[in-house]
């Protein structure tokens, strides 16, 4: 079995853009600048094919740091928004989402370092891992479609594994 060894690196909007968007305080003016709010629209395009989207919230816990599978979903994007500071790693290598034949491809996978106070948005068919948090669990609101786990979520094993260190 191949192994692959990635360092997280920072989560970045450039970095992480091949995969998605990072939900954090847009760098742009905001679109209402008011004395107790400042309001940025349309931040992240949500795709949500043939059903409607709603919220889920998800625990992640502690783990290895080792990546052996990969899922996504071709039908909708994925958004996740943290509740709470839990530090993590995701884990992530591009997709095609009209390639219902692909594979991932862990020779093509990144880690990312996330700091707890910022969410990351998945392009649909992004292969990604759940996020690895570095306390003992983390939590996170996420925007899905309606039945993602039903009709939406392809695992698919790398036949390697993929070792993920922490940034110093």
């Amino acid at each position: 079995m191949s192994t692959y060894v990635l360092k997280a690196q920072p989560l970045t909007s450039e970095a992480f853009e091949p995969y998605g968007e990072v939900i954090m305080q847009p760098p742009s003016a905001p679109d209402q600048d008011f004395p107790a709010y400042r309001y940025w629209d349309r931040i992240v395009r949500l795709d949500f094919t043939g059903s409607p989207p709603e919220l889920a919230y998800v625990r992640m816990f502690h783990r290895p740091f080792k990546v052996t599978s990969l899922e996504r979903h071709r039908k909708a994007t994925q958004t996740f928004v943290p509740v709470g500071c839990a530090a993590g790693v995701v884990v992530v290598a591009p997709g095609n989402p009209d390639d219902a034949d692909e594979r991932p491809d862990p020779a093509r996978a990144a880690a990312f370092f996330l700091d707890g106070r910022v969410g990351y948005h998945l392009k649909r068919g992004t292969w990604h891992q759940s996020m690895f948090p570095i306390g003992p669990t983390a939590d996170y609101v996420m925007v899905v479609r309606r039945n993602n786990i039903v009709d939406d979520q392809e695992v698919k094993e790398l036949g390697a594994e993929i070792l993920i260190g922490l940034p110093a």
